[in-house]
């Protein structure tokens, strides 16, 4: 018997073409209600993890409406080991004192089984301005912010951004928030390194820093294009004056958001590094360009959507846009063998208003590709589900049922578990779009991404059912 499971389900069983029947239990406060269902088959095979369900519009397993004859098979002498790590960046919203203390401790129990890595801005996303004005700190937002992630066991991340109004044209003592994008000017880039430096020694359980985000204030519009000699030189400023007091510390740059366009809107400055996502802006691989030649940072920072700047409502098929991220990796492992990460990276349309099992999906597909491409590091942008509908580790923390797991919490979660150091990762063959599969050591992860229902055969001849929008892993 096969029946629709519940929202945010995590089915553990097994998934072969079988008598199927299905019990749900709860089997922790960190997981939706009713998100373990336990599946069991008369003829036992292979314990799964499969995350994701039916939603209304999806076709559900066990209707008439099935799409057969997926087969998947491995082309295992294409492998590539595994680097990649996990991470978030807290912005905003995340799982601060003020918020019910029941959905931040659940909250945090999901980070901790999620990712490895968090990370914080120096001033903005959640932290108060460090320094109002010249000789005066101000480091109480920020020392909550940095102890709770300290205190959580994983490792913390110091995003150095943005800068206080005085380093940029302000005026003392004030902090104008509109203009907390605007980059401090060259003649202060000595007191930004100073303060940063100051930070490192405040923090000395941090270990990773990266200088700015997203080159924010660095382009010029008379020019219509980045003002890379001057971010290099905040860089080396401020590298240099961490380094002086914390030689332990590594630091990367230059987080640049590598946008790119329609190929049919005829872009200025377009690339040869086109596909799927469109035309990759050739000015911000100049920026990158002359940033690896131009320094000596410890990993490289960069940032991404996988559709085109210029295009809202992306009309091409979302799951091919993401191979951007795995074009970019490749560019880059041509030109420097420092590890790679990923600050940001937004796979999701920005108009698309997507279930958080399609969300879990896409993610699943863009972190494979990353992966596979040699990337060492990914952080998804903000843990707590916000109003923007991007997807998020866990609900809202402001009630005390809110610290919940959403799909991609769990499919973090999962991943977490999977990629492990230098396991060989290989992409199976697909015979449909419908459906993709990966390698990672002994185990297959399957990915649907389609609305319809899949009987998929694999490699080894077993076949199996998955519904939609579903993110499978079979052990090995």
């Amino acid at each position: 018997m096969m029946r629709r499971a519940p929202r945010l389900a995590v089915v553990v069983g097994c998934v072969a073409l079988a008598a199927i029947s299905v019990t749900a239990k709860t089997v922790d406060s960190h997981t939706s209600p009713g998100s373990d269902l336990r599946i069991t088959a008369d003829t036992a095979s292979t314990e799964t993890t499969s995350l994701g369900t039916s939603q209304p519009g999806h076709v559900p397993l066990g209707t008439s409406t099935v799409l057969p004859g997926v087969q998947l098979t491995d082309d295992s002498a294409a492998t590539a080991p595994n680097r990649l790590t996990l991470g978030t960046t807290l912005a905003q919203y995340a799982y601060d004192p003020w918020n019910d203390p029941t959905a931040v401790q659940s909250g945090k129990a999901v980070l901790a089984s999620a990712v490895r890595y968090q990370a914080q801005h120096l001033m903005g996303f959640g932290a108060l301005n460090p320094s109002p004005a010249p000789g005066v700190r101000d480091w109480t937002s920020l020392d909550s912010r940095m102890a709770g992630i300290r205190d959580s066991g994983e490792e913390p991340v110091l995003i150095l951004c943005c800068s206080p109004d005085w380093m940029k044209g302000g005026a003392a003592g004030v902090t104008d928030w509109t203009k907390i994008e605007t980059a401090p000017l060259p003649a202060h880039f000595k007191d930004f390194a100073a303060l940063a430096a100051e930070a490192a020694l405040r923090y000395p359980f941090v270990k990773y820093f990266v200088v700015w985000n997203e080159l924010k204030g660095f382009f010029d519009s008379a020019t219509n294009n980045w003002r890379t000699d001057e971010y290099i030189d905040l860089w080396k400023q401020t590298a240099a004056a961490i380094r002086a007091v914390r030689p332990d510390a590594l630091i990367g740059g230059p987080y640049v958001p590598i946008d790119s366009y329609s190929a049919d809107s005829s872009p200025s400055n377009p690339s040869v590094l086109s596909g799927a996502w469109g035309v990759t802006d050739q000015r911000v691989l100049d920026v990158l360009a002359k940033f690896l030649t131009s320094t000596d940072p410890d990993f490289i920072a960069v940032d991404a959507k996988s559709t085109p700047k210029n295009v809202d409502d992306f009309t091409g098929d979302p799951f091919d846009a993401t191979g951007k991220f795995a074009a970019i990796d490749d560019w880059l492992r041509q030109r420097t063998s420092k590890p790679i990460w990923w600050m940001e990276y937004y796979p999701q349309p920005p108009n698309a208003r997507w279930s958080g099992e399609q969300q879990a999906a896409i993610e699943a597909a863009t972190l494979m590709r990353m992966a596979y491409s040699g990337a060492s590091a990914a952080f998804l942008w903000s843990p707590v589900q916000d109003l923007s509908g991007r997807p998020s580790l866990t609900t809202g923390v402001g009630s005390s049922a809110g610290g919940i797991a959403t799909p991609t919490g769990l499919l973090f979660a999962t991943l977490q578990k999977v990629l492990q150091p230098d396991l060989p990762i290989r992409r199976l063959v697909s015979n449909t779009p419908a459906v993709e599969g990966w390698g990672v050591g002994a185990n297959l992860i399957i990915i649907s991404r389609s609305p319809l229902s899949s009987t998929v055969e694999l490699p080894d001849g077993r076949q199996m059912l998955v519904a939609p929008w579903t993110v499978t892993v079979l052990p090995g």
